[in-house]
């Protein structure tokens, strides 16, 4: 059924009238060219709905799609993700202002909007994207806010979406959890799943289970909250993970000392009388500063000696009613609970007294999501630092409800791959925004050549919305000759942060392999961000795609087959590739990854019998138009700097079908 689509078409439909035309859309969405595009923009996202339902007017859109789509289990490790923040994915200036404003000239607003997600569908469609992976999409914490709008990581309510992703256009005839509901169907129908982020490690410092459950929080005195920050351990190494054998050096510790008598017993716990009689108070964690000189205390990272500061905006939740059990030997009798390393870390450091109650709420969640708007998966951030029970529990209720539910894992460590899949996992972020940029260490070529090996697959990412962008790293022609071979790296799935199509430079984010964050003025993040749709040279990788993702459906089953898919082993750590191989073609990729020197590669060595076969299909990362041809395949290979080349092979001449 697609009954929120047709709801929120019907609302719309009411407003076509209206007399707006100039209502500028990225043409890349709308035709997949340059430019901008004038509309009446009540008409035209009712027609995208209308042409959207007729795909499949009968289907179960708002179900998981793996009924509607066919593939089940293990389409995680196979998926092409491409990962939104819906507020700034779907931002753009459309009244040509030169400002993104809440409220622009037709009264509608520029920030994204799940309705206005919906105009980047068939782009993705075009570039082979089946998997829409969305940052948080809650109701947020605005206390002690980050930037202009706020952290979306800094939930308030994890079983509530962010009201400010509601579009103005429906006016009062749809709600956000409509119109997400909404954007879930339309994106099945154009067969695409969507894959939700969680952060069931930690909440924003004002959130809606301070009043009911002031227990599952750490608490400071506000007075001390200018001077908190993670204790440093000098006995300890730097970037060390808290394990219990660091218990006694960690609890020795002035600084953790002098760390543990800032916290304080919860409100309740402090006046009950006090505590009931303000607890149905608006602004509550205000009220509780004001009456109690205490707040929630930040939480921060579960490594010692990290040079992170703390996470001002979000705090910890008390997942152990007591400290860990490595602990409780250097900790004095009657301390209140507090936020250290290892209480962070309570995959590692657990208590002897599980928060049922919590863990109960905690595992609820991606249930709640997949029967209220039909999700297909989650991306756990911080799941390697809860308990393995808890872990279970929510992935057995997730599971409980449609058993091809994608789980993905925070985790950034590919060796630890078999822990990953052995939690549950279907696929980890892995490590290749590290690796692919660093060209000329090596990187690049060990994480495209040896990821075929690793126990558990992972994402093939030059960038993520924490990490610098590739093409201000590196430059255009790098950008994309990575998301070219990104396509076809064996055991990884292709991963496209929002807008590195368009060649995006501003990260979204300053979390990950930072040298240098200055300059940058505001991230998307936390602040009021389009990217630039509009550019000379946007739909060079976008056209680029469009063809690889043909490609990559012939070959699907040989670059998700380990053993099918051989390594060209050229001029490490420059020139190297892959070859693929079906019982009638085969895929020949070679990357040159050199700066400047075009290099020449003999084609014996790849292909059985030259004399005997014919090169069908010519495609590079440098040149985006596809050539198909019928000419003896050439002995000698001519590739130039930074440029991916894509050749089929088949045994006799015939003309391929798309």
């Amino acid at each position: 059924m697609t009954s929120n689509l047709k709801t929120v078409l019907k609302a719309l439909r009411k407003h076509c009238e209206k007399s707006v035309k100039d209502y500028a859309i990225p043409r890349l969405f709308k035709e997949g060219r340059r430019g901008m595009a004038f509309v009446n923009p009540w008409g035209y996202f009712a027609d995208l709905i209308e042409s959207t339902i007729a795909r499949a007017p009968d289907a179960l859109a708002h179900a998981p799609l793996a009924p509607l789509k066919g593939k089940g289990e293990g389409w995680a490790r196979s998926a092409v993700y491409y990962s939104t923040l819906v507020r700034t994915s779907a931002a753009w200036d459309a009244d040509a202002s030169g400002e993104l404003e809440d409220v622009n000239r037709f009264g509608l607003k520029e920030t994204g909007t799940c309705l206005k997600m919906m105009a980047l569908l068939p782009h993705l469609e075009r570039m082979g994207v089946d998997a829409l992976y969305l940052l948080p999409m809650f109701k947020r914490s605005l206390a002690r806010k980050k930037g202009e709008l706020g952290s979306p990581y800094a939930v308030a309510d994890f079983f509530a979406l962010d009201e400010t992703l509601k579009d103005p256009m429906t006016g009062h005839d749809t709600d956000i959890d409509t119109e997400f509901a909404a954007l879930v169907e339309a994106a099945h129908l154009f067969g695409i799943r969507v894959v939700i982020d969680i952060v069931p490690r930690t909440l924003g410092v004002d959130n809606v289970w301070l009043k009911d459950h002031p227990d599952w929080f750490y608490w400071v005195e506000s007075s001390t909250l200018d001077e908190y920050r993670p204790p440093m351990v000098d006995t300890i190494a730097s970037k060390s993970v808290a394990t219990p054998s660091h218990a006694k050096r960690l609890y020795a510790s002035g600084d953790v000392r002098e760390h543990l008598k800032r916290f304080k017993p919860d409100p309740w716990k402090t006046d009950a009388e006090l505590w009931r009689s303000i607890q149905d108070e608006d602004a509550l964690l205000d009220v509780i500063d004001q009456r109690f000189g205490m707040t929630v205390a930040p939480a921060f990272s579960d490594v010692v000696n990290d040079d992170q500061p703390p996470w001002s905006d979000i705090t910890a939740l008390r997942l152990y009613l007591d400290h860990p059990i490595a602990a409780k030997a250097h900790v004095e009798q009657g301390q209140p609970p507090y936020v250290l390393q290892d209480v962070m870390k309570a995959s590692l450091n657990p208590g002897d007294r599980p928060n049922h109650d919590l863990w109960k709420r905690l595992a609820s969640i991606i249930p709640h999501h997949q029967k209220t708007y039909g999700i297909d998966g989650v991306r756990i951030d911080m799941g390697h630092a809860l308990p393995e029970a808890l872990l279970e529990a929510m992935f057995k209720a997730a599971k409980a409800v449609d058993a091809h539910v994608a789980l993905i894992g925070e985790e950034l460590d590919p060796s630890r791959g078999d822990d990953a899949l052995r939690a549950g996992y279907d696929i980890i972020v892995g490590d290749a925004f590290y690796k692919i940029p660093r060209v000329e260490e090596g990187l690049a070529y060990r994480f495209f050549t040896e990821t075929r090996n690793a126990s558990c697959p992972v994402f093939a990412s030059a960038e993520t919305h924490d990490t610098p962008r590739i093409a201000q790293r590196l430059d255009q022609a790098y950008a994309r000759a990575f998301t070219a071979l990104s396509y076809v790296t064996p055991n990884a799935a292709p991963f496209i942060n929002s807008a590195q199509e368009v060649y995006a430079r501003a990260p979204m984010n300053h979390g990950l392999d930072v040298q240098n964050p200055g300059g940058i003025e505001k991230l998307a993040l936390f602040d009021r961000v389009d990217f630039d749709y509009t550019h000379q040279d946007a739909v060079e990788i976008p056209s680029m795609l469009e063809r690889l993702a043909t490609l990559r459906r012939r070959y699907i089953d040989a670059i998700e087959e380990v053993s099918k898919a051989s390594v060209i082993e050229e001029t490490p750590p420059y020139v190297f590739g892959f070859r693929f191989e079906t019982p009638s073609h085969t895929l020949v990729v070679i990357a040159n990854l050199a700066k400047d020197e075009a290099c020449v590669v003999e084609t014996a060595a790849y292909v059985r019998d030259t004399s005997a076969s014919t090169w069908t299909r010519r495609l590079t990362s440098r040149d985006v138009d596809a050539r198909e041809c019928t000419t003896q395949i050439p002995r000698a290979l001519k590739i130039e700097a930074k440029e991916v080349v894509f050749y089929e092979v088949l045994a006799r001449p015939q003309r391929l079908t798309e």
